[in-house]
């Protein structure tokens, strides 16, 4: 199973979601708990400090479980210039693009 893209937005229930129920359609190992599920439906009705503290207590059950071990992770490529205020990432589907240039 690969997040890199999956991850749509900087929040821990990116993450944290797709193990809320075990029919989720990424939810590959089939794991379930009513505890880690009440923790993240409380956490829609917090803001802050306290959300991400709820949070936090529903990943120490995923990582009391570990229901879903990392293998690898996979790194991308970025064209990176500082007087721009952007990058642009060199990858697209499964095959990274890499701009040659014969500099002969």
């Amino acid at each position: 199973m690969s997040f890199e893209r999956g991850l749509m937005y900087n929040d821990p229930m990116n993450i944290l979601g797709k193990f809320k129920f075990k029919t989720h359609a990424t939810n590959f190992c089939g794991w379930e708990n009513a505890e880690y599920t009440q923790l993240l439906d409380r956490s829609f009705y917090e803001e802050g400090k306290e959300r991400l503290q709820t949070l936090e207590q529903a990943e120490k059950i995923f990582l009391s479980e570990m229901p879903f071990i990392p293998l690898y992770h996979e790194d991308s490529i970025y064209i990176t210039n500082p007087r721009l205020p952007f990058t642009i990432p060199l990858w697209c589907s499964d095959r990274m693009l890499i701009p040659l240039k014969n500099t002969k």
